[in-house]
């Protein structure tokens, strides 16, 4: 893993795909799967 991966990894939308792979549609489909059903048990 090079440096400027190691730094965004953690970044919740960081992709080591290049522009054009894929949709990258997963990640933040999660995202916000995840974060609606939090604020239901707030």
């Amino acid at each position: 893993m090079n440096k400027y991966t190691k730094k965004k990894i953690l970044e919740p939308f960081f992709i080591t795909k290049n522009v054009g792979e894929g949709t990258g549609l997963g990640m933040s489909i999660t995202y916000t799967m995840i974060k609606t059903i939090m604020d239901q048990f707030k």
